[in-house]
């Protein structure tokens, strides 16, 4: 039986550790990307400036359509109320 369960947390220890092993090649597979991105954009200031562009752009768009939602729920609402009153 101590045996059995010795072995149960051995295989629980391992697990853990592979598990701490991957986070940490991760992490570092990460920080070597922005390296390495930071760097290509030193090289090519401008690739920097259309990446930016692109980033603010893609904010605006996001800012606008939301905006835009919330605008469309009060135009309906207004539209089916005057629909009301034209109608009564």
């Amino acid at each position: 039986m101590q045996r059995f369960w010795r072995g149960y947390v051995a295989r629980e220890i391992a697990g853990d550790r592979r598990e701490e092993l991957l986070l940490f090649l991760e992490a570092l597979k990460r920080e070597e990307a922005k390296t390495m991105e930071d760097e290509y954009y030193k090289l090519n200031p401008l690739e920097l400036l259309k990446k930016q562009m692109r980033e603010h752009m893609v904010r605006g768009v996001r800012v606008t359509m939301s905006l835009f939602r919330l605008c469309s729920d009060d135009t309906t609402s207004y539209r089916r109320s005057k629909r009301k009153i034209l109608i009564h």
